[in-house]
C-alpha cells in the first residue's frame, strides 16, 4: 500500500537499466571504474605510505637533534642553579668575615667600649638612645 502522492509532484523516474552484454562479461556496469586501475590505484598508495612515513621520520629525526623538544626545554627550567664560581666559596668568606671583625674591633669606637659607654649611661628607660645622643657618643668616642 503505497501513499498517494501530491497532485503537483511530478514524477522522476527514467527507464530502467538494463545492464549490456559488457556489464554480464565483465561482472561489473560501464559506469564503474575498472577494478584493475582500482587495483593499480591501490598499490601504488600503499607502496609510497612507506615512503612518505619514512621521509617524515628522518625529517623529524634531523629536526629533533637540532631544536630541543617542549619536554627538554621545561626539563632545563628545572635544573639546580650553577655552582659557586668562586674557586673556595669557604674561604672566601671567611676572609669576609675576618675583614668584618678587623673593622668592628679597630674601628672609632670598639664593640667592648659601646657596650661600657651604653651600660655606664643607660637607656634612660626610653628604649632606644635619640638621634642626638647617638650623635654626641660618636662625637666623644672620636676625642
Amino acid at each position: 500500500m503505497t501513499r498517494p502522492l501530491h497532485k503537483d509532484t511530478r514524477v522522476q523516474r527514467g527507464k530502467p537499466a538494463e545492464p549490456g552484454m559488457s556489464a554480464l562479461a565483465f561482472g561489473h556496469e560501464p559506469g564503474d571504474a575498472p577494478p584493475a586501475k582500482v587495483a593499480y590505484v591501490l598499490a601504488a598508495f600503499m607502496s609510497l605510505m612507506p615512503v612518505g612515513l619514512g621521509t617524515a621520520g628522518l625529517v623529524a629525526s634531523s629536526w629533533s637533534n637540532h631544536h630541543p623538544s617542549a619536554a627538554a626545554a621545561s626539563h632545563a627550567d628545572r635544573q639546580p642553579p650553577a655552582p659557586p664560581l668562586l674557586a673556595d666559596p669557604t674561604r672566601a668568606r671567611l676572609r669576609i668575615e675576618a675583614g668584618a671583625r678587623r673593622r668592628l674591633r679597630d674601628g672609632p669606637v670598639t664593640i667592648d667600649a659601646a657596650m661600657a659607654m651604653v651600660a655606664r649611661r643607660g637607656w634612660d628607660g626610653a628604649g632606644a638612645p635619640s638621634t642626638a645622643q647617638v650623635a654626641r657618643d660618636h662625637a666623644e668616642a672620636r676625642r
